[in-house]
């Protein structure tokens, strides 16, 4: 399962985070390795054995010099504020930032150093730096890491990150405002381009999560001054105009774009139709070229119903709509019956979910207008089964026999399918 407020396409200064107890190493499949470029002088051959936990991170920094390490291209900052948001699990990592990875690395150096964590599948969705911006290589010496070690806006982020996931968005957007509050009142041309730094990140990190207007405010004015004095990152310009775009400001999104069109691939979405008395509504491709969307209306008037969260990059996600697809019982209820749905901070790039529904025809893409209209849209895949509106069975996560016996017992359950499970 691919858990952190669905698609990889925004994680860009983000966490990405992963079902507990199932780690990628567990249920990735294998994807072509990313191009290895001979101009990128730091790449590294993986260690012998994966970081899994916090003994092996030690272990790692203590027995690996810093020049060996994947990780030593990370400068001090940045190799801090990547260790602060590591979290374990069982059976290796669970949830850990972007932010530095694609702010100091070059795609090949991502790689080698998300393989030390048996990660290598997903430096495909990142997006480093060229090689010719990348700054000089940092010290020899590993630096002190942990929060002693920290500036206080980077201690208040890394503390705003640790607890950040399993508040709830409004108690997010209120620890936020504990935290950071008090910025708007400080000149920011007297923080160093560290703090700014963290300043933005965090406002991002609490606008991605909540939706908190005064965080997005809070983006635009840390974005200023960092471009004032010419620190800003690419991925910063990135995460602002996705977030203006995911708050459905796009004629803001369209003045940002203009000036700094390094922000996004795509071009600005035109949309056309609108709300519809308070019913919700989804986003779905409109025609078969351009950034064009349509917004319509999308509850429906059957007693039975799934809405399936689904994410872009979420390769579980993959898995699940190849497997129903191909499903003779399955495939042809869910065509039916379920809305294929993408969180509203997806990208809306539209031929990226051309190309989603050119693999899976029987399944058409929508991006939720609003996430608050709809179930928890996180966590991808989930399969939501509705019986008159309400939801009455839940079935989260990818891949194995035992997923399609749960998905047979929900649409049973909500009468959509009556023959029983066989067993294998």
């Amino acid at each position: 399962m691919w858990k952190h407020r669905a698609s990889v396409i925004l994680m860009s200064a983000m966490t990405v985070a992963f079902a507990t107890g199932a780690t990628p190493a567990e249920t990735a499949q294998t994807r072509e390795p990313a191009s290895t470029s001979s101009r990128d002088q730091h790449v590294t051959k993986p260690a012998t054995y994966a970081i899994r936990n916090a003994d092996d991170l030690q272990r790692h920094l203590r027995e690996v010099p810093r020049a060996k390490s994947p990780l030593g291209r990370l400068s001090d900052v940045g190799l801090r504020r990547f260790i602060a948001t590591l979290k374990f699990g069982r059976t290796g990592i669970s949830s850990f930032s972007t932010t530095e990875l694609e702010s100091e690395l070059t795609n090949d150096q991502i790689r080698e150093l998300l393989i030390l964590f048996d990660l290598g599948d997903y430096a495909t969705a990142l997006d480093g730096v060229a090689l010719s911006s990348q700054a000089a290589l940092p010290s020899e010496r590993w630096p002190k890491l942990g929060a002693e070690a920290m500036g206080e806006w980077e201690r208040r982020e890394a503390l705003l990150r640790e607890h950040g996931v399993s508040d709830s968005p409004v108690a997010l957007a209120d620890r936020y405002e504990e935290l950071f509050g008090e910025v708007r009142g400080l000149p920011l041309a007297n923080f160093t381009s560290e703090e700014l730094h963290a300043y933005f990140n965090a406002a991002h990190f609490t606008h991605f999560e909540s939706g908190s207007t005064a965080s997005l405010s809070d983006m635009q004015t840390g974005l200023a001054a960092l471009q004032s004095n010419g620190a800003a990152r690419k991925n910063e310009l990135q995460a602002m105009y996705q977030s203006l775009v995911a708050s459905r400001r796009l004629e803001q999104a369209g003045n940002f774009l203009k000036l700094h069109p390094q922000a996004s691939d795509a071009a600005l979405p035109q949309i056309r139709g609108e709300g519809n008395q308070g019913r919700p509504t989804v986003l779905r491709v409109d025609g078969g070229s351009g950034n064009r969307w349509r917004r319509e209306v999308a509850d429906s008037d059957s007693p039975q119903r799934i809405i399936v969260a689904a994410g872009l990059g979420c390769h579980f996600s993959h898995d699940a709509f190849e497997a129903l697809q191909q499903d003779p019982t399955l495939g042809p209820i869910f065509a039916q019956h379920a809305l294929i749905l993408f969180n509203h901070r997806s990208t809306l790039d539209a031929d990226a979910y051309r190309s989603w529904q050119a693999r899976y025809p029987l399944f058409i893409p929508a991006v939720a207008w609003q996430d608050n209209d709809w179930p928890p849209l996180d966590a991808t895949p989930t399969f939501y089964f509705l019986q008159s509106g309400k939801v009455v069975e839940t079935v989260t996560g990818w891949p194995g026999d035992e997923t399609i016996a749960k998905l047979q017992a929900a649409l049973r359950k909500i009468g959509l399918a009556t023959q029983p499970a066989v067993a294998p």
